[in-house]
C-alpha cells in the first residue's frame, strides 16, 4: 500500500472541508485511479470530478504542479503530490 497526498482545490476543497487529504492505494495506480479512490473515500466530489464513469475533462490534474493525463501511471517517489483543480466559474 501507498500514501498519496492529494491537494484539493477551489470547489473541490469546499465540498471535503480541507485543501488536503492523504489516500492509501495499492499496486501501480494511475492518477485517474487516485482520483476514483479519492471519489471513493468522499462520494460529494463525485459529480464534479466524474463524468461518464472517468474522471471528467474539465478537471486539471497535476503531479507536483505539472499536468498529468488521467491514465498516466502515478511516479512511485516519496512526497510527490497530486493536485486536483476541478472547473471554476465566478466573476466580478
Amino acid at each position: 500500500m501507498m500514501n498519496i497526498t492529494v491537494e484539493l482545490f477551489g470547489p473541490a476543497e469546499r465540498l471535503v472541508g480541507q485543501p488536503e487529504l492523504t489516500i492509501e492505494v495499492a499496486g501501480n495506480p494511475t492518477v485517474g485511479d487516485i482520483v476514483q479512490e479519492t471519489v471513493r473515500i468522499y462520494p460529494q466530489l463525485g459529480s464534479l470530478l466524474i463524468s461518464e464513469g472517468a474522471v471528467a475533462k474539465s478537471v486539471l490534474l497535476c503531479v507536483n504542479n505539472i499536468q498529468v493525463d488521467a491514465k498516466e501511471f502515478w511516479p512511485a517517489t516519496p512526497g510527490t503530490k497530486l493536485q486536483i483543480i476541478p472547473p471554476v466559474s465566478g466573476g466580478c
